[in-house]
């Protein structure tokens, strides 16, 4: 059962890695698109502001040459520039027309067209996210469930409901199978736990009693800093053999 649930989670991986570099050329060509589109708005919108401050400055030119040409003889004298003090370059606390015509300018917001092209291209990413987020917890699933193959849980898969549970026993990693050459599931090993002060690595040795609940039963340290638990479990429970049939005589 597990191996046929780790064939379909490798199908699906195959088909999501394909769907998932689909979507990602996808998605850099619609960046593409806008980002195109953005700049071509910018670009549109500076050459109008420089059209705009051209017409201006030729409106204020002609305006002023109007005004400083007093005598109306369509030349400008020194006295006529001399008579507009508002021309002392040097004069403080008012804002210039330079300084008026050169504040910052907000870009207005993008056309309906480029907003589609931008839209359209943040939807793509969100089509590759969640796409990419899907992959990876198959990943994830692929990962565990091959860990949980490569483990032994015992001749029959009796023990593969404690894996990932946790009773109390922590710090120690699993070692191997500890029991008997008869049994050897009758004892586990965990080995290079957090260090003994002055002594060896913490190590456990877990007796599995047969049971009907899982639970642990008992606790010693008969050497230092090694452990001896007595777990009880239905797992451990060994199958009645077959009653031998006997033909009467």
């Amino acid at each position: 059962m597990a191996q046929r649930k780790l064939e379909k989670l490798q199908e699906s991986q195959r088909a999501l890695e394909s769907e998932a570099e689909a979507r990602r050329r996808t998605k850099e060509e619609a960046e593409a698109l806008g980002q195109e589109a953005k700049e071509k708005h910018r670009s549109a919108w500076n050459e109008l502001q420089v059209a705009k401050r051209k017409e201006q400055e030729s409106q204020h030119v002609a305006k002023l040459f109007v005004e400083l040409d007093s005598d109306h003889s369509g030349v400008i004298s020194a006295p006529e520039v001399q008579a507009r003090p508002e021309l002392d370059g040097d004069a403080e606390g008012t804002v210039t027309e330079t300084e008026a015509r050169s504040a910052p300018v907000q870009v207005p917001d993008f056309d309906e067209k480029t907003q589609a092209v931008i839209d359209a291209a943040e939807e793509t990413r969100d089509d590759y996210r969640l796409t990419e987020k899907h992959l990876y917890q198959i990943k994830e699933d692929i990962r565990k469930l091959e860990e949980e193959l490569s483990m032994d849980f015992g001749p029959h898969h009796e023990f593969v409901f404690m894996h990932r549970e946790c009773y109390e026993i922590t710090n120690d990693v699993w070692g191997s199978w500890a029991g008997s050459e008869e049994n050897k599931y009758s004892m586990m090993k965990f080995e290079d736990g957090a260090p003994c002060w002055q002594g060896p690595y913490r190590s456990v040795q877990v007796k599995l009693l047969c049971g009907e609940q899982t639970a642990v039963m008992s606790s010693a340290e008969p050497s230092h800093c090694e452990y001896l638990f007595e777990l009880q479990t239905p797992a451990a429970c060994n199958q009645p053999a077959p009653a031998l049939k006997h033909e009467e005589l």
